[in-house]
């Protein structure tokens, strides 16, 4: 087991064949440590799923505590994979897959996952459940 699987410990999930991205690059175990303490150190609470490709890429799915009080009854979670330049990072909503951008390293995934969670949340508060662009 590499490094990456090695910090995956038990909670790991394969997924060959439902590749979110065909592009996806390789989170270090550095950047999966990094991002899963910065998630544990906020203030809110925060779910953190790993899943690994049938090359061995980590996508990591996190989601902040209140999205399960939100009532909306839809899934939805931060994707993050490593990318060419960083860190690449999706909002996956429903049936939905929306690009949120590429951070440069963990701390700034950490800052566009929370600001991206705060937007669909102000989206799911919105008359009508929709959602934010």
């Amino acid at each position: 087991m590499g490094p990456a699987g090695a910090a995956l410990g038990e909670k790991g999930h394969r997924m060959c064949g439902i590749g979110v991205s065909g592009e996806a690059g390789r989170l270090s175990a550095a950047e999966i440590a990094a991002i899963t303490t910065g998630l544990r150190s906020l203030p809110e609470p925060w779910s953190l799923f790993p899943s690994v490709g049938c090359e061995g890429e980590v996508t990591l799915m996190a989601t902040p505590a209140w999205a399960d009080e939100a009532g909306s009854g839809e899934d939805w979670a931060v994707l993050m994979q490593g990318a060419p330049g960083g860190i690449r990072l999706l909002l996956s909503a429903g049936e939905a897959l929306d690009e949120i951008g590429v951070a440069p390293g963990p701390e700034a995934a950490i800052r566009l996952a929370r600001e991206a969670a705060r937007r669909h949340r102000a989206g799911l508060e919105r008359p009508g459940g929709c959602r934010a662009a």
